[in-house]
């Protein structure tokens, strides 16, 4: 019996385990959307203050 409850335990412990990393892996690909949006919104604003600084 004492078998039985450390497999359930065991098991809890994987589904937990497994849980975490999902929403790590979810969340880490939110975070890399925002880098990419942010490094295209800065590649715009650079090209922008380049055609205002560099204009004859």
């Amino acid at each position: 019996m004492a078998k039985c409850r450390g497999k359930r335990g065991t098991r809890k412990s994987l589904d937990v385990l497994a849980d975490v990393l999902s929403r790590a892996h979810q969340r880490v690909g939110e975070l890399a959307e925002y880098a990419d949006r942010a490094r295209i919104a800065g590649l715009a604003r650079e090209r922008a203050y380049e055609a205002l600084t560099l204009a004859p």
